[in-house]
């Protein structure tokens, strides 16, 4: 819808809208899983609906971030660029991530065994996650400002005769009927 400028973005058209949902992705899962993690203590229901939507804000990434390298990794090498991403977000997610966070909890509650203070020291240290998605956020923003000059480089490794040129682009993310 952004990058065809439908709806509510005909104001916002661009080019580098997938980025910008990435980002934004990343900056509202940040936000929410802050309000969800400080809600922990004292309203557990409202903390969950943060961390639901925290969820739902981190997903926003997924599809649109195989879209964004789609359009600036050339199709012999998106198989390695696949990969790549795969690898990351394990490395930094799902694989080491729960390990991670166990051992910054052991090390904040140190060798207080009580349950509160188990509680509390994987609460603090799920904050780390804030961390990694602003970062995944900055990331993104600064994916947005070198997308143009990106798919320019792919458009002339493409063979187009003329890479300035995204009518193509224009035409696949646009609004208006094919012809």
């Amino acid at each position: 819808m952004w990058s065809g400028g439908k709806c509510c973005f005909r104001w916002a058209r661009t080019k580098r809208s997938n980025a910008f949902v990435c980002a934004s992705g990343s900056f509202m899962g940040a936000s929410f899983l802050f309000f969800g993690l400080q809600f922990m203590e004292g309203n557990v229901t409202l903390s969950w609906i943060f961390i639901f939507l925290t969820i739902t804000a981190a997903f926003l990434i997924y599809p649109v971030n195989v879209e964004l390298y789609l359009d600036v990794v050339v199709p012999t090498r998106r198989s390695v660029a696949s990969a790549l991403q795969i690898v990351i977000s394990n490395l930094f997610g799902g694989a080491v991530g729960p390990s991670f966070v166990g051992i910054v909890s052991d090390a904040i509650r140190d060798s207080d065994n009580r349950p509160s203070a188990r509680f509390n020291g994987v609460l603090k240290a799920f904050y780390i996650l804030n961390c990694v998605l602003l970062i995944s956020g900055l990331c993104f923003s600064f994916a947005a400002l070198f997308f143009k000059h990106d798919h320019i480089n792919f458009r002339k490794k493409m063979g187009y005769a003329d890479a300035s040129s995204t009518d193509d682009f224009d035409r696949s993310h646009s609004n208006k009927k094919k012809t």
